[in-house]
């Protein structure tokens, strides 16, 4: 259906606390570029973005929300956290031992879809795939989120088939192809609302779009300990 993003949802509060909008704070956000690693950065401009303006930044930039207890990361350099190897996807959970974490991942050109849910620090769901891989991870229960589009498919030789409502018709799609609609349910656990409904949304959490320098790639010292010591305090 068209859209991209690679995002990391971070908070010591519920999962829900995203959906309050909390008030960006601009210190926080200095403070995350340096523990996360992801400077060096330069501020393209001080105007805030509503998450889902800004959630597919190019590739030389990242979007950032950071408020009192959690932040929010857009970043290109996340679109590979399924692979185990991920050098700023082992920082965050390095550095958020006891979060609620929500890492997803979108692109709809190879239907690419993931997410990668942490309760009090434990991975309690883990399903990512796409077109060209087929399912690639599939651990952990069924989320509240996904149970009402998973009670909608059946297995037809030997693959499961979802029948998905696409304005007012059942239509018949694979697990790729149905990835999409699955990261949809599941983030609206943090945001309050599927991201393809932002626009019926008033008012929305914000964050900001932070260019840094191109070619940038994590200080050998950063990659092998995946990032400093710290814990942050919400």
């Amino acid at each position: 259906m068209g859209f991209k993003t690679a995002t990391v949802f971070v908070t010591t509060r519920e999962p829900e606390y995203f959906s309050t909008n909390p008030m960006y704070l601009p210190e926080k956000a200095e403070a995350l570029i340096e523990q996360l690693g992801l400077g060096p950065a330069v501020k393209t401009e001080n105007t805030l973005w509503p998450y889902t303006e800004c959630m597919y930044p190019p590739g030389d930039q990242f979007c950032l929300g950071a408020y009192e207890h959690g932040f929010i990361l857009s970043d290109q350099r996340l679109y590979e956290f399924s692979e185990g190897d991920n050098t700023l996807h082992k920082i965050i959970l390095k550095g958020y031992p006891t979060a609620n974490i929500l890492a997803i991942v979108l692109h709809s050109v190879v239907d690419l879809y993931g997410y990668d849910i942490y309760e009090k620090g434990k991975r309690i769901r883990f399903l990512a795939g796409s077109s060209d891989d087929g399912v690639i991870h599939d651990f952990g229960d069924l989320q509240p989120e996904e149970k009402p589009i998973f009670d909608q498919s059946s297995i037809v030789d030997g693959e499961r088939i979802f029948k998905l409502d696409i304005n007012g018709r059942l239509e018949e799609f694979d697990m790729s192809g149905t990835g999409e609609s699955l990261v949809f349910a599941v983030t609206k656990r943090y945001l309050g609302f599927e991201i393809d409904h932002y626009q019926d949304v008033d008012g929305g959490i914000n964050a900001q779009q932070i260019g840094r320098q191109q070619n940038f790639t994590y200080q050998k010292e950063r990659a092998a300990g995946y990032g400093s010591p710290f814990l942050l305090v919400f």
